[in-house]
């Protein structure tokens, strides 16, 4: 279910507007990672259309992707695979859980973070749901911040079927 924002990023994203960019810069890159990183969760609940719209504005051009360097055409690809598979996605951040750090300069910081998640695929009746935990790189080097790195894992399912090949990617 996607949830509804309070501005901030969400209003950078989606307009792209310089008043909102010279707004988000006032704001500490470590409160903007953060920002962007609940974000980009609650963008990967929503409807496909939406969740796949959404991809480029989140991205650098090119991302350092499960260890795997990608170009943003490359990463969509993966992305919408993903959402073939798992067309309900929920995820819920662990708030508490969530540790940013970013380099001396602030050109980049590092999200970690764990949540829950439920994912299923009515037409295969296919189903998901555990516990996982993620770090995104994040780079400042433009007019916003964007993912420049990706990598998830499954901490734990909670799935009564879990096989041991369910991935999050």
């Amino acid at each position: 279910m996607l949830k509804a924002w309070s501005g901030g990023l969400a209003a950078l994203i989606l307009t792209g507007s310089s008043v909102a960019a010279q707004m988000a810069s006032s704001i500490p890159r470590e409160e903007r990672a953060r920002e962007l990183a609940i974000e980009y969760l609650e963008f990967w609940s929503a409807p496909n259309g939406l969740a796949l719209d959404t991809v480029p504005e989140f991205y650098a051009s090119r991302v350092v992707f499960h260890g795997r360097e990608v170009s943003a055409r490359e990463l969509t690809e993966e992305k919408r695979r993903f959402v073939r598979r798992w067309p309900e996605r929920d995820y819920r951040h662990r708030r508490d859980s969530i540790d940013v750090r970013c380099e001396a300069n602030g050109d980049l910081c590092t999200v970690r973070s764990v949540f829950d998640y439920d994912a299923r695929n009515p037409s295969t009746g296919r189903a998901s749901s555990g516990v996982a935990a993620f770090a995104l790189d994040v780079a400042f080097d433009g007019p916003r911040p964007v993912i420049v790195g990706e990598t998830s894992r499954v901490l734990r399912r909670t799935d009564p079927d879990a096989d041991a090949t369910s991935s999050l990617r």
